[in-house]
C-alpha cells in the first residue's frame, strides 16, 4: 500500500481512508469556542458598572481642615427628551443656553454637576476626572441648578439622600428625580471651567465658594457611556476626593486583538497536527 506524502495523516492510496484524529477536531473545536467568546466579549458592553439616567451625590470631606462639601451630579441621555428640550432638562429651549454655553446637544449624554459647600472653609475648586478626548462640550450653566422633590439643591439639601462624608466618600446611588430650575443670583457661577487632559476643573478662585454657598451646574457632553469615577473638593492647599460618575474609560479594542490571535492559534493547532503526524 503506498501513502501520500503530502498528507500523511488524512489517506493512503490503495487502502482503507484513514479516520481524522479525534485529538484535531477536539483542537479545532476549542479555536472556534475560543472565536465566539472572543467576538461575544467584544460585542458586550465596555463596562459591567455602567449607571443610566441617575441622579445623586457625594461628600468630599477632610475634617482634619474643614474641607467638606457636596458634589451633586446627574447624568442624562435622550429618554423622553423634546424640541428644545433634548435631554429633559424641564426648561423650555434649554438647548440653546447648552449650545452658547459650549455643550453639544447632538451627543448621546449630558453629565451636570453643582458643588455645595457644607463645610467650614472656602472651596477653590472643583474637579472631575474624565479623558480629555471622550468629550464633545463643557462649560457651565450661569445661574441653573438642581432642584428635586424636596426642592431646590444646596449645602443643606443634597441630591437624593447625603452620601456618608469621607475622603474618599462614596457614590449615594439614590436615583434621585431631578430637574433645573433658573435660581440666578443664589447660586455662584465658576469664575472659569478647564477641561485638561485627566480631569475637568470648575474654579472659584477669584471668588470662593464659601461655607453654605452652591454654585451653578457645570459639566459636559459626551458619546462615552457613564460609570462611577473620582471627583475633588479643594481650598487651595488640602484636597478631599468623592465618587461622582464620569465618562466610562474604554477598554482594549477586544474584537481586533481577536482577529491577531485567532490566526495564531489555527498555526498552532496546525503544528500540533503536523508534528503528531
Amino acid at each position: 500500500m503506498l501513502c501520500s506524502l503530502r498528507k500523511p495523516r488524512d489517506f493512503c492510496i490503495g487502502g482503507r481512508p484513514r479516520e481524522p484524529d479525534p485529538r484535531s477536531r477536539r483542537e479545532w473545536a476549542l479555536a472556534a469556542v475560543m472565536a465566539v467568546v472572543c467576538l461575544c466579549w467584544s460585542a458586550a458592553p465596555v463596562r459591567a458598572d455602567f449607571i443610566l439616567g441617575f441622579a445623586g451625590n457625594t461628600q468630599p470631606t477632610h475634617a482634619g481642615f474643614g474641607v467638606q462639601g457636596f458634589i451633586d451630579a446627574a447624568v442624562f441621555n435622550h429618554t423622553n427628551g423634546v424640541a428644545g428640550d433634548t435631554f429633559h432638562l424641564g426648561i423650555a429651549n434649554i438647548d440653546t443656553v447648552l449650545t452658547n454655553a459650549g455643550f453639544n446637544i447632538n451627543s448621546q449624554f449630558l453629565y451636570l454637576y453643582q458643588s455645595a459647600n457644607s463645610g467650614t472653609v472656602g472651596i477653590s475648586s472643583t474637579t472631575i476626572f474624565w479623558e480629555k478626548n471622550l468629550n464633545t462640550g463643557f462649560g457651565f450653566l450661569s445661574g441653573l441648578g438642581f432642584h428635586d422633590a424636596g426642592g431646590n439643591i444646596s449645602a443643606t439639601h443634597s441630591l437624593g439622600t447625603p452620601a456618608a462624608p469621607g475622603d474618599p466618600s462614596p457614590w449615594s446611588a439614590n436615583g434621585a428625580n431631578v430637574t433645573l430650575t433658573n435660581q440666578g443670583a443664589g447660586l455662584l457661577d465658576p469664575h472659569s471651567v478647564v477641561g485638561l487632559s485627566a480631569s475637568l476643573k470648575a474654579n472659584f478662585d477669584l471668588v470662593e465658594l464659601a461655607p453654605g454657598v452652591t454654585s451653578s451646574v457645570f459639566g459636559f457632553t459626551s458619546n462615552q457611556q457613564p460609570a462611577l469615577s473620582t471627583g475633588s473638593q479643594q481650598d487651595g492647599g488640602t484636597t478631599a476626593d468623592g465618587t461622582p460618575p464620569s465618562m466610562a474609560t474604554p477598554e482594549p479594542p477586544t474584537a481586533l486583538l481577536a482577529l491577531v490571535a485567532l490566526p495564531g492559534l489555527g498555526i498552532w493547532v496546525w503544528r500540533r497536527r503536523y508534528t503528531a503526524g
